[in-house]
C-alpha cells in the first residue's frame, strides 16, 4: 500500500466513529447506525451548515421551498442544516445554484 493510500485511510477512518445499535421490535431486528464526526472536522462543518442556512435565508427561501427547488423533502434540508446529514460536493453545487451563490462562498 502506497503513502497516498495510507494517508487516505488515516484521514477517512479516524474522521468518523460509528455506533451500531440493535433494536428488536415486533420480532424484527433493526440496526441503527449513529455516525459521529471527530472534533477536528466538527467546527468546520458547523461553519458550512451555518453558511448554508444563512444563504437560504438571504435567498428568502423556507426549508420547504428550498427542498422543492432541490427536488428533495424539507427534512433533507433540515438535516443538512442541523449537521445530521453530510453534504457532498455535487449537493453543495446544487445548493449554491438554488441559493444563487458561488460555491466558493460555502467553502471559504
Amino acid at each position: 500500500m502506497g503513502g497516498a493510500d495510507k494517508k487516505w485511510k488515516g484521514n477517512f477512518w479516524f474522521c468518523f466513529a460509528a455506533i451500531i445499535s440493535t433494536v428488536y421490535h415486533n420480532n424484527l431486528k433493526w440496526y441503527y447506525v449513529n455516525i459521529y464526526m471527530s472534533k477536528k472536522y466538527q467546527a468546520k462543518y458547523q461553519k458550512l451548515t451555518a453558511k448554508l442556512r444563512s444563504a437560504r435565508q438571504e435567498a428568502g427561501l423556507t426549508q420547504v421551498k428550498a427542498g422543492k427547488l432541490l427536488k428533495k423533502p424539507q427534512a433533507y434540508v433540515s438535516k443538512i442544516e442541523r449537521g445530521e446529514r453530510g453534504v457532498d460536493a455535487v449537493e453543495l453545487a446544487e445548493f449554491a445554484k438554488v441559493y444563487n451563490k458561488d460555491i466558493n462562498y460555502f467553502i471559504k
